[in-house]
This record gives structure tokens, sequence and C-alpha cells, in this order.
């Protein structure tokens, strides 16, 4: 079998998993996922933070989000265009008010200004996903759009994987365009 058709079978297997995880359970850990992310130091000096709108399965962050907010952190979400680039717009504190349905069927926001990565700035960039190990590899949902963002990122902008612990496994079936993260969180990392 190959690296390509393992990820595929994987990546069933995990979706399964996920939604075999009630509303409530969800709700909970991305609760307990969020206080973690923000006792981090990681997130204590950063001036902004690269996030996501989850799909189907992911840790809702919202609340951290308005906590980041609150504190004058800047905060930013991913925007994929049709010729696979990612961007990350600069959203307000009604950032739910602009939620649109892009075509690959997640969330997005379009209203605030593109965030650009810059050199003087620490930023914190929030990494959704399939499959985690604790060596920081990722199974994404095989668009890349994460991998190419990443490879791109700055020294000073940590990667943390955000997921729940059903996603955390011992080995991924990798290629050498898959980006690391530096950390993983789930409820109970």
């Amino acid at each position: 079998m190959t690296t390509k058709e393992s990820k595929h079978l994987l990546r069933k297997e995990m979706q399964y998993k996920l939604h075999s995880l009630s509303g409530e359970a969800k709700g909970e850990a991305s609760l307990i996922i969020t206080e973690k992310i923000h006792s981090l130091n990681y997130f204590k000096k950063c001036s902004i933070i690269y996030g996501f709108i989850p799909m189907s399965g992911e840790p809702n962050l919202a609340p951290l989000y308005d906590l980041a907010l609150k504190e004058g952190k800047a905060v930013a979400f991913p925007v994929c265009s049709p010729s696979m680039e990612m961007s990350y717009h600069l959203v307000e504190a009604d950032w739910r008010s602009h939620l649109v349905k892009s075509a690959y069927g997640n969330y997005e926001v379009h209203s605030g200004n593109v965030a650009q990565l810059d050199i003087g700035e620490c930023a914190l960039i929030l990494v959704p996903g399939l499959a985690f190990t604790l060596k920081g590899e990722r199974l994404g949902r095989s668009m890349g759009f994460f991998d190419r963002f990443l490879a791109q990122r700055l020294s000073n902008c940590p990667a943390v994987g955000v997921c729940f612990s059903i996603q955390i496994l011992e080995s991924l079936p990798t290629e050498k365009h898959d980006s690391l993260v530096d950390l993983v969180i789930s409820e109970t990392l």
C-alpha cells in the first residue's frame, strides 16, 4: 500500500471516530483545549493568533478568539482560494456575523484585511488536523493548504496542533511535503 493510500484510509477512519464523539463531549473538550492554549507562553507572548474556523469534528476555539481580541491581540482566519492558496484575514469582535460557507464546505471570514507574517511580530499559528503524533506529525484533509502555509512560516511563529485526544496516534504515514507542528494540544495533553 502506498503512503497516499494509507493516508486515505486513515482519513476515513479518523472521520468515523470524530463523528462518534457526541456534541457535548466535543464542547466540553473544546473548552478545556481553549483554557490550555490560553495558558501557553506562546499565547501570552504573541501579538496575533492565526486561528481556524472548525470543520466538522474539529475543536471549537471561538471563546479563545474572543479572549484574544479582548486582550488586544489580533486574530486572523484562513481563506482558501480556488488556486489552492491560503491567506489569513484579520477579524474584529463581530467576526461571527461575517462567516461565509466556502466551496470546500468550511466556513471562512471574508471581512478583514489580509494578514502578513511579519519578521518582527510574534505570532501563534493554530493548526487543525485529522490526526497528530506527539512528534508533531499531522494528517490533514488532503488539500495541503496548511502544509504549504507552515512551510513558509517564520521562526518566531510557533505552530500548535489542536485536536481531541482520540486524534493522537503513535505514528502517521508521512511524505516529505508534510509540515510538522511544534506542539500538540488536546483536552488530555
